[in-house]
């Protein structure tokens, strides 16, 4: 790694779709694209749910198997798994395990609820990441006004 890479710890996340639509809806609006990464059953909820979470607003996304233009153009991707051609600014990670190479990633960040089996892999990731030099900061979901605003 040149350079730290940041990453974002987004803890205390009790309800993780309506998080995820905020926190996407933020980093589309900073022009950043954004891959999510989770299991398949939290994908098929945030895909339905990007379509309807504001009444008048629709957050383009695609699953990580669509064509490479369609991939090319989304600014939101939902995987669930990174594989290298996924390149994004933000990956948001929502799987127990650390990306293999956040290197191409500008920023990370990872959402971790409420379960003790979240939490104690996160504590597996924090460390890992410290160790690979990361830039690391904590957000509290549960200390903010709206339990779901973050920085992306």
């Amino acid at each position: 790694m040149n350079q730290p890479i940041d990453v974002a710890f987004h803890f205390n996340v009790a309800h993780k779709v309506p998080y995820l639509c905020r926190l996407l809806r933020k980093a589309h609006h900073a022009n950043k694209r954004a891959l999510v990464c989770g299991p398949a059953d939290l994908l098929t909820q945030l895909d339905t749910e990007l379509w309807t979470f504001e009444q008048n607003e629709f957050l383009a996304h695609c699953r990580s198997d669509a064509p490479p233009g369609v991939l090319a153009r989304s600014p939101v991707v939902l995987a669930e798994a990174w594989a290298p051609h996924l390149t994004s600014d933000v990956l948001v990670n929502c799987l127990p395990e650390m990306p293999q190479d956040i290197a191409v990633f500008g920023r990370v960040i990872e959402i971790v609820g409420l379960l003790e089996s979240e939490r104690a892999p996160a504590r597996d990731r924090w460390r890992a990441y410290l160790a690979k030099g990361c830039t690391l900061s904590r957000h509290d979901a549960m200390q903010t006004a709206y339990a779901g605003e973050g920085r992306a």
